[in-house]
């Protein structure tokens, strides 16, 4: 793919990532939700009720000002995600993208798209894929886990008055993730230096 960090898909699609914060909804099953709505207060259904209420209007606004915005919402995301990676491929690299290409692979008959899906990928690559795949989430999850514990951007940068503490939390986090590793063992196929390869950040 050339210049893939250059391409997309504007104004309808790049709104679609997420509804505002005004207008969402809590995403519940109905019994989680019937068991949360008898354990709520006053205060807290009638915040619900306000919620439901900016929900509502904000679907009819959509409907009736910006029909071509709500049409996009309504789109199975599959269409779309893979376009969430152009501006991120040099962070996320090429594992998140091969996902979303298979997802929209599995799925393709399914959203009535013409003939077969051209990415078509054999058994060998399916393989390398799915354990490329494993490091990627498992590299997402230690570089959650290190930023909440660092309080630093996705990124590893922290403000200059933390450094020094963030750097002291940064190598007791390496210590405990390698020792973590070795516990492991090859057998649940995590070796250190596969373990020092999946570290986030450059330091240790």
């Amino acid at each position: 793919m050339i210049d893939w960090q250059l391409a997309s898909i504007e104004p309808a699609f790049i709104y679609v990532h997420g509804t505002p914060d005004f207008a969402s909804l809590a995403d519940q099953g109905s019994a989680e939700a019937d068991e949360s709505e008898k354990a709520q207060s006053e205060d807290e259904r009638r915040l619900q009720k306000d919620l439901s209420i900016c929900h509502q209007t904000y679907d009819v606004i959509m409907k009736g000002k910006v029909p071509k915005m709500r049409a996009a919402t309504r789109l199975d995301p599959t269409f779309f995600r893979l376009f969430h990676y152009c501006f991120t491929t040099w962070r996320d690299g090429a594992p998140a993208i091969r996902q979303e290409l298979l997802d929209l692979r599995s799925l393709w008959s399914e959203l009535g798209l013409p003939g077969s899906c051209p990415y078509d990928p054999d058994e060998e690559e399916l393989h390398r894929h799915a354990k490329q795949y494993e490091d990627f989430e498992t590299r997402q999850k230690l570089k959650t886990w290190l930023t909440m514990q660092m309080n630093s951007g996705s990124d590893g940068w922290v403000p200059n008055e933390i450094w020094d503490a963030a750097q002291e939390a940064n190598r007791a986090a390496y210590a405990e993730w390698m020792e973590s590793a070795k516990e492991l063992g090859e057998a649940e196929g995590m070796t250190p230096e596969k373990a020092d390869r999946l570290w986030p950040f450059d330091a240790r």
